[in-house]
């Protein structure tokens, strides 16, 4: 005879899920170090397109001739950020340019400092998704072309490359959702928390507002 339990079939959830309009603001936070910097916040209202590229490394673990499971890691992860014009505070900064006032010099060996960084982009819905990466630096751009002017309409675009590095807990990448949420944080608030900690992430669910 077969054997089993007989109970309630389990309701089957209709979600209709929201769709991505736009990508809005590009945050950037450096800490102080030991050259003299001080703490640094950037909001800066630029943004072309942003994509996120994970790199998976993934293992097939086999046994008894069959395959038992797969591992998958992620690392160095990518974010190619297309803008308008991005400010030399951010630039000079990241690049490791050695600078003072309205002078900077890019050297051969930068000492390039680690940033997080987070954009937020606007649903079908209304509601917001923010995203964060805690520890990132900056690539050089492949080229750079300064052409003269003509009678084309100017279309400006940099795009840089933003390395982004795993935190010591595995973190690179910290999403928020304000669909559902009675008071949601704004997008300035979810990025003064720096959520850059699993303790951090997770005291963000029940976090409110202040406006």
């Amino acid at each position: 005879p077969q054997c089993g339990r007989k109970g309630k079939t389990m309701a089957t959830t209709l979600i209709k899920p929201p769709y991505e309009l736009t990508v809005y603001d590009f945050f950037v936070h450096f800490d102080a170090d030991d050259n003299g910097n001080e703490a640094l916040d950037l909001q800066l209202p630029v943004v072309k397109s942003i994509g996120v590229k994970p790199s998976e490394q993934k293992q097939t673990i086999h046994a008894s001739g069959v395959i038992y499971d797969t591992v998958s890691t992620v690392t160095e992860p990518t974010l190619s950020l297309s803008s308008v014009a991005l400010p030399r505070e951010f630039t000079d900064r990241a690049d490791g340019s050695v600078k003072k006032g309205c002078a900077a010099a890019d050297v051969a060996q930068p000492i390039k400092p680690t940033f997080a960084c987070g954009y937020w982009c606007g649903n079908s819905d209304g509601s917001k998704t923010y995203y964060y990466h805690p520890q990132c630096k900056l690539s050089y751009s492949d080229d750079e072309t300064h052409q003269t002017r003509t009678n084309t309409p100017v279309d400006p675009s940099v795009g840089r490359t933003v390395d982004i590095m795993p935190t010591n807990e595995g973190i690179w990448r910290v999403r928020y959702y304000t669909n559902g949420v009675t008071k949601p944080l704004t997008p300035q608030e979810f990025f003064e928390k720096q959520p850059n900690t699993l303790e951090k992430v997770m005291a963000l669910d029940g976090a409110e507002s202040a406006k």
